[in-house]
């Protein structure tokens, strides 16, 4: 992976293949992270609250990250059942979309 920054988003690529949707979009809080892990000295937001951050600003964008997640099956029934009620029917709204 090469890090990259167009059109005002920084990103990583894999080397030599064109980026399309494949590639990991990292985007730089101010906030501090009070979970989550470390990776090679950069705080990393947990899996829950990347879904909760997603599923509250649902922009088309982070419906189709929400659906990449998905695919994936990673969000557990505990952390679906940890979502208020607005954003549960946002994420049976993405679904329904994919």
């Amino acid at each position: 992976m090469e890090y990259r920054h167009a059109a005002g988003v920084d990103m990583l690529v894999q080397k030599d293949k064109p980026p399309g949707r494949r590639c990991v979009r990292m985007v730089f809080e101010g906030a501090e992270i009070q979970r989550g892990r470390t990776l090679q000295g950069i705080p990393v937001a947990a899996l829950d609250d990347l879904v909760r951050m997603k599923l509250t600003r649902f922009r088309i964008e982070d419906a189709m990250c929400l659906n990449d997640i998905d695919r994936q099956k990673l969000p557990t029934p505990e952390m679906e059942a940890a979502l208020s009620p607005l954003l549960a029917e946002r994420l049976k709204e993405a679904r329904a979309r994919a």
